[in-house]
C-alpha cells in the first residue's frame, strides 16, 4: 500500500460544469537511489457528484515526503487514488519534477470527460 487514500475528503458538488484546477510546487518524496525529490503537481478535476476538499489535498500530498517512489509510480497513487475517492467527469494530473541531472522530464495522465447517457 503506496498512500492513504482516507486522508481525500470532498464536498457535495454545488456548482455543476466548473472545471478545478489544484497546483502546488511543494510536492516532495524520495526518488532513486533515496534522494530527495522535488515536484510541481497540477490536479485539474471537473466534478460529478463530489468536489474536491483542499486541505484534504494537501495532507494527502505531505504524506510522500518519506515515500521512496519513482516519478511513474507515484504519478499513477495519486491518479488513481483521485479517480476512486472523487469519481470526476474527467480527470488530468500533470508531474513536473525538478530537473536531475540536467534532465527535465514531465509525466501526464488523464481520462477525458465520462460520457453522459
Amino acid at each position: 500500500m503506496w498512500s492513504d487514500k482516507t486522508i481525500l475528503k470532498y464536498i457535495k458538488n454545488t456548482c455543476p460544469g466548473h472545471i478545478h484546477i489544484i497546483k502546488t510546487e511543494e510536492l516532495t518524496f524520495h526518488g532513486f537511489p533515496r534522494q530527495p525529490d522535488y515536484a510541481e503537481i497540477k490536479i485539474t478535476v471537473k466534478p460529478d457528484e463530489k468536489a474536491i476538499e483542499l486541505k484534504s489535498v494537501k495532507e494527502y500530498l505531505k504524506q510522500f515526503r518519506e515515500e521512496h517512489l519513482s516519478y511513474e509510480r507515484l504519478l499513477n497513487i495519486i491518479y488513481d487514488d483521485f479517480k476512486e475517492v472523487y469519481e470526476p467527469k474527467s480527470l488530468k494530473i500533470v508531474l513536473n519534477p525538478k530537473v536531475r541531472g540536467g534532465l527535465e522530464s514531465i509525466l501526464i495522465k488523464e481520462e477525458m470527460e465520462k460520457e453522459i447517457c
